[in-house]
C-alpha cells in the first residue's frame, strides 16, 4: 500500500518503463543512423557516384529492396526524368529500405532477451490493419498520375522534382517500416513465452547443498 500512496511503481512496472525507454532510444538511433546513410548517400550520387546509383536502378535485386521500385520503373522511360535523376531515385529508395531493414534486424535481436520479459493480454489490430492498407494505397496503387484531389501534395505527379518525388519516397519507407517495426514489437510480446523464472528455494537449496558438508 505505501508504494501505492506515495506514487512510488512497483519494480516490475519500473523495469517495463525503463525497457521502453531503451527501446525508444535504440529505435531513434536506427531512425537517426538512417537518415545520415540516406543523405549521404543522395549526395554522393547526386555528385560523384552516380554509376552505383545506376546499378540500383539496373539490378533488381538491389532494386526491389522497396519494391514499388518495380512500378516505378516502367513508368521512368515515360517521364521527363534524366538518367542521373532516374539513378539517384532508386539509390536512395532502396538505401533507405536497406539500413532500416538492417537496424530493426539488429535491434530485435539486441533486445530480444529483454522483450521476453513482458507480455500484453490482447494482439493490436490496429497495425497489421494499417500495413494492409498502406500496401494496397502506397505500394501496389502508387503511381506517377495527375491525381489534383485530396490529399494530392502526398502522390507522385509528373511534373514533380526528383528532389520532391525522394522526399515523397523518403515519407512512405520511413513510415512504413514503423508500422511494421510495432507490428513485429506486438507479436513478440504476445506470442513469445515468458521466461521461467528461478524460485527462491530451488536457489537456496543449491546454495545449501554448496556448502553444507
Amino acid at each position: 500500500m505505501s508504494e501505492n500512496i506515495s506514487g512510488t511503481p512497483k519494480p516490475e512496472l519500473q523495469a517495463k518503463i525503463a525497457a521502453a525507454n531503451k527501446r525508444g532510444q535504440l529505435l531513434m538511433s536506427v531512425w537517426g543512423a538512417s537518415l545520415l546513410v540516406t543523405i549521404a548517400a543522395w549526395m554522393l550520387f547526386n555528385y560523384d557516384l552516380q554509376s552505383t546509383a545506376c546499378y540500383f536502378r539496373d539490378n533488381s535485386l538491389l532494386r526491389d529492396i522497396w519494391p514499388p521500385n518495380a512500378t516505378a520503373l516502367l513508368q521512368m522511360p515515360n517521364l521527363h526524368y534524366s538518367e542521373k535523376d532516374q539513378c539517384t531515385f532508386f539509390g536512395v529508395r532502396s538505401i533507405t529500405s536497406l539500413t532500416l531493414l538492417v537496424g530493426f534486424i539488429i535491434l530485435f535481436a539486441w533486445t530480444g532477451k529483454e522483450l521476453r520479459s513482458f507480455r500484453i493480454k490482447k494482439l493490436p489490430v490496429i497495425f497489421p490493419a494499417l500495413l494492409i492498407g498502406f500496401a494496397i494505397f502506397f505500394m501496389w496503387l502508387d503511381k506517377f498520375d495527375n491525381y489534383h484531389g485530396l490529399h494530392v501534395s502526398f502522390g507522385f505527379h509528373p511534373n514533380d522534382s526528383i528532389d520532391a518525388v525522394i522526399i515523397k519516397s523518403l515519407l512512405r519507407i520511413y513510415f512504413y517500416y514503423w508500422l511494421l517495426f510495432s507490428w513485429i514489437l506486438s507479436l513478440i510480446l504476445y506470442f513469445f513465452p515468458k521466461p521461467i523464472p528461478k524460485s527462491p528455494s530451488a536457489t537456496n537449496k543449491g546454495s545449501l547443498d554448496f556448502y553444507g558438508p
